[in-house]
């Protein structure tokens, strides 16, 4: 298929393959561009294969640290908060401990980035019923404005960099 401009979407997808510096993955994750009729199909494509491979492989999950009231005490105990709120008369106490959740900036994004396509009108259908699935499978993780400042707080290291599809 071709776009507007008459340029076959699997040329776009192999050239933004070759400009992320990801042409290994392109093999990897093989995108059928037949039904790709728009940009907006191949980028959806490219999502549901990528996020797909990486139920596959397992979400990357992350320590993110929990503000909240528990019984007994986890973690770190904030003293002043748990007076403050008279918690300990119901045997409650404030405290801060690091959950190993799902719930991190790459899996915010990524559900976060289905979900904006998912809203554009005009998608295959096909394509847009994989994606509503894909995106019931982020449980536990939060949809975020997406702006340059939350991709500025992506950091790939190397336990983690083939887990990325396409790295920053």
């Amino acid at each position: 298929m071709k776009s507007a401009d008459n340029i076959p979407i699997n040329n776009i997808y192999y050239l933004l393959c070759y400009v992320w510096n990801g042409l290994e993955e392109g093999k990897t994750i093989a995108v059928n561009t037949e039904d790709s009729h728009t940009l907006f199909d191949l980028f959806a494509r490219v999502t549901i294969n990528s996020t797909s491979y990486l139920f596959k492989k397992g979400l990357e999950r992350d320590y993110t640290t929990q503000n909240s009231i528990v019984t007994g005490i986890k973690g770190k105990l904030d003293i002043a908060t748990t007076v403050k709120r008279g918690l300990v008369l119901t045997g409650n106490t404030y405290c801060s401990f690091d959950d190993f959740s799902y719930n991190n900036i790459h899996n915010c994004i990524l559900k976060s980035s289905i979900l904006h396509l998912l809203k554009i009108e005009g998608l295959n259908k096909k394509l847009k019923q994989q994606l509503f699935r894909l995106y019931q499978r982020f449980h536990g993780v939060q949809n975020i404005v997406l702006s340059k400042a939350v991709f500025s707080k992506i950091h790939t290291y190397s336990f983690n960099a083939d887990r990325h599809c396409f790295r920053a």
